[in-house]
């Protein structure tokens, strides 16, 4: 989204002025692997992907966040925050949609946090960053990128820029997916095939913050795929990573 200004200040707004617990999913599940990445996240990561999973598991309340939200909308359809005005394409029309969709669309398991695709969102950022900032547009992971970690299937990843204070901002900002009629962001935090997820935001130098997140339905390392091939020659990938998902 464009901005009137640079804002790179972030606010004190909590998930618990948004009616969330950070740190839990709506399943309350969350493995100590899961924790234990769950920690690494900075604090508006961790409500980025509190976010996510309370619209995946119960979009009827995220419906009622992004009809708050609306309520932000001046008459032009920009968004007016006390910190700044948020220029929008669509206005209101793309916040309709999204309630519409919200109202329809079935609950789905949460998502859980994958260490190899947090890897790899931090490095999409890394290679942007310049004094501290990321400069420019990040690109998104081609196959060359994704191979050195591991193998993925249903790999979808995207970048968010925008002076979002809030991990919650950012979540209905991809939701609402203001400017592309596809809703390809949106499709792709509801896809049946969306099982686990990376989260990196870094300030950005103009538009207040970046965001990548990124989605795939498995995700194996390198050294586990070598492994299998050392002791079964015949196994395919597609096998190991079906293998894989029985004994989890």
């Amino acid at each position: 989204s464009k901005t009137d200004s640079k804002l790179n200040g972030m606010s004190e707004q909590s998930a618990a002025q948004n009616g969330m617990k950070v740190g839990t999913t709506e399943k309350g599940n969350e493995s100590t692997e899961e924790n234990d990445l769950f920690s690494l996240l900075s604090p508006i990561e961790q409500e980025v992907y509190d976010s996510l999973n309370l619209a995946r598991t119960n979009p009827l309340r995220m419906k009622a966040h992004v009809k708050h939200m609306m309520s932000f909308l001046d008459h032009d359809g920009h968004l007016v925050f006390d910190w700044g005005k948020v220029e929008k394409i669509e206005g209101p029309e793309a916040y309709f949609d999204c309630i519409e969709f919200l109202d329809k669309v079935t609950p789905a398991e949460a998502c859980h946090l994958n260490d190899t695709l947090l890897h790899l969102t931090t490095t999409m950022i890394q290679q942007r960053i310049t004094n501290g900032f990321v400069s420019g547009h990040i690109e998104h992971a081609n196959e060359e990128m994704i191979s050195k970690h591991g193998h993925a299937t249903f790999y979808k990843d995207s970048v968010e820029y925008g002076p979002w204070q809030s991990g919650i901002e950012i979540v209905i900002h991809y939701i609402v997916d203001d400017g592309d009629k596809m809703r390809n962001n949106r499709n792709h935090l509801f896809a049946p095939t969306t099982r686990y997820c990376g989260i990196s935001i870094a300030e950005h130098e103009l538009y207040g913050k970046a965001c990548v997140l990124n989605f795939a339905e498995h995700f194996v390392e390198n050294h586990l795929l070598q492994n299998a091939m050392v002791n079964d020659e015949d196994m395919s990938i597609d096998e190991y990573m079906l293998e894989s998902e029985k004994i989890k």
